[in-house]
């Protein structure tokens, strides 16, 4: 009998694959989001709330990309039905604090965060033919082989997208995706586009 109970209950446990990282929030109820503007990154923020609410059901949430002389670059202010900021990327890092802050039961506050570098950059090892010059857990996300480094596939836009969401949600602005010694072909104008 404990053999069929460990067999099934190895049967119905599903493993984390990590892309998400902290990400895993589901919405445990509805939120009404209140922005006056529209453009992609704006869309993001908007979509991530949706996912990831979890706090009051039917609650609403403004964001507002309106100049504040005490937010300086893509900081943002935050309380607990608004999100404001100087620049549409600043809402989005403002939402992804505030959806923390929901999973950890952190209280929101009446707050200004503001970044203490402009540029926050990952510098990535890649090379063209797909490896990572300081690699240690598998190959390139951005290039292949040499043979077929500037082909772009679907699954390829799924990981930088996800690559992109992990970066956004910890305040990363920027990557740099070759190495140091990297080839010659980096700056051959098909590589560039």
């Amino acid at each position: 009998m404990i053999i069929i109970c460990i067999l099934f209950t190895s049967l119905t446990l599903h493993a984390q694959d990590g892309h998400n990282l902290w990400l895993r929030g589901k919405s445990t109820g509805s939120v009404k989001i209140i922005c006056s503007k529209s453009s992609v990154t704006l869309d993001i923020a908007k979509q991530e709330l949706k996912n990831s609410w979890q706090g009051k059901s039917n609650a609403t949430i403004e964001l507002l990309v309106k100049s504040d002389p005490l937010i300086e670059g893509d900081g943002f202010k935050l309380s607990s039905g608004k999100i404001q900021a100087n620049t549409e990327s600043g809402i989005l890092y403002g939402v992804y604090e505030l959806l923390r802050r929901q999973q950890t039961d952190q209280s929101i506050n009446n707050e200004i965060s503001n970044p203490s570098y402009e540029r926050r950059i990952l510098d990535h090892w890649d090379n063209l033919n797909g490896t990572i010059e300081r690699g240690y857990a598998g190959l390139s996300i951005f290039w292949h082989s040499e043979k077929d480094s500037f082909t772009v596939t679907e699954q390829d836009k799924i990981l930088w997208t996800e690559y992109a969401r992990a970066n956004a949600s910890i305040g990363i602005n920027g990557a740099v995706l070759n190495n140091v010694n990297a080839s010659p072909k980096m700056l051959s104008g098909e590589c560039l586009k």
